[in-house]
C-alpha cells in the first residue's frame, strides 16, 4: 500500500483546491463573474479561461494530397526495392525498370 508523507497530501490537496479556485470562473456566467469581481478582493484572479480559436470551433483546416507526387514516390521505391531483388538473383535484365504513364481508372 502506498503511504505519503502528511505534508506530501496536504500539499496536493492545497495545489488542487487552488487549481479548482481558478477554474470555477470559467464555469459561471458573465453576470455572475461581474458579481463575484466586485464581491471580491482585487488582488484575486477572477476571470474565466480564454479558449483558442481551435477549442472556440473557429479554426478550420485543410489538408490535402498530391496524389502524383506521392504515386512517383512509391513507385520510385518500388522499382528500386525489384532492382534490389534483381541483383541478389543476378537476374539481368536488358533496358532496364522504367515507369510509363498510368491509365485512367473508371469505377463501376
Amino acid at each position: 500500500m502506498l503511504r505519503l508523507a502528511p505534508w506530501k497530501v496536504a500539499s496536493i490537496l492545497a495545489v488542487t483546491f487552488v487549481a479548482m479556485l481558478l477554474l470555477v470562473p470559467s464555469f459561471l456566467g458573465t453576470e455572475t463573474l461581474a458579481r463575484l469581481q466586485k464581491a471580491l478582493p482585487s488582488f484575486l484572479p477572477i476571470r474565466a479561461i480564454v479558449l483558442g480559436l481551435d477549442l472556440q470551433g473557429g479554426a478550420h483546416v485543410l489538408m490535402e494530397v498530391d496524389s502524383a507526387a506521392l504515386t512517383k514516390a512509391q513507385v520510385d521505391a518500388l522499382r528500386d526495392d525489384v532492382r534490389g531483388k534483381l541483383r541478389e538473383g543476378k537476374v539481368s535484365i536488358s533496358g532496364g525498370i522504367g515507369r510509363s504513364a498510368r491509365a485512367a481508372c473508371r469505377f463501376m
